[in-house]
């Protein structure tokens, strides 16, 4: 499930912005709201939160030093400071902190339905990333059983496990030698020694 976490101390204006965010397209399942650092640090310490809106005036602590601390314990969170402050440190520390972007209030509408998309992006690029590692790893985990199978095969070559496997054998190369950091050869050459 995939959470949205609206971090400001104005309820007028994190509550209009989560029912907002509700109403249009957006990659969240769940939009919810905090009115402050503690309230929103407890939260995230007990659910799986992909994106956080927060505001660098909190009542309780400083937007920025909040957005530190979760960067440590929450490095994959996606972060986008929204700020009624056009200031330049603010800007300045944001962009140390890695943040995804930093809106100034009032946030016209056009720009919330640009970040949403950008989230969806930023989403999507993550998953896909996690399931190409997955892919790549069984892959590789194919290649070493094969070998340990057919190791004492002569002419053992890599378009041989290659076409066995149904897959390029570029492609192969790249994944063995991500995987185990090592190329076809030098691993088939190890494991026959």
């Amino acid at each position: 499930m995939k959470r949205l976490l609206i971090i400001d101390d104005e309820k007028a204006l994190r509550c209009g912005l989560a029912g907002y965010l509700k109403s249009i397209q957006s990659p969240f399942d769940e939009i919810i709201t905090a009115s402050g650092g503690h309230q929103a640090l407890s939260y995230i310490d007990q659910h799986a939160v992909s994106a956080a809106l927060v505001d660098i005036n909190l009542g309780d602590m400083n937007g920025l030093d909040l957005i530190e601390l979760i960067n440590r314990r929450y490095p994959d969170m996606l972060i986008v400071i929204i700020s009624g402050f056009d200031d330049f440190d603010f800007a300045r520390r944001a962009i140390k902190l890695k943040v995804l972007d930093y809106l100034l209030k009032p946030i016209p509408r056009s720009d919330l339905k640009k970040l949403m998309i950008a989230f969806q992006q930023c989403l999507i690029t993550d998953k896909r990333t996690v399931v190409d590692e997955g892919t790549s790893r069984s892959l590789a985990m194919n290649v070493k059983d094969y070998i340990e199978t057919h190791y004492s095969e002569k002419g053992l070559s890599l378009s041989q496990v290659a076409s066995a496997l149904f897959v390029n054998e570029g492609y192969l190369s790249r994944q063995l030698k991500q995987t185990y950091g090592r190329t076809f050869s030098e691993y088939l050459i190890e494991y026959r020694i």
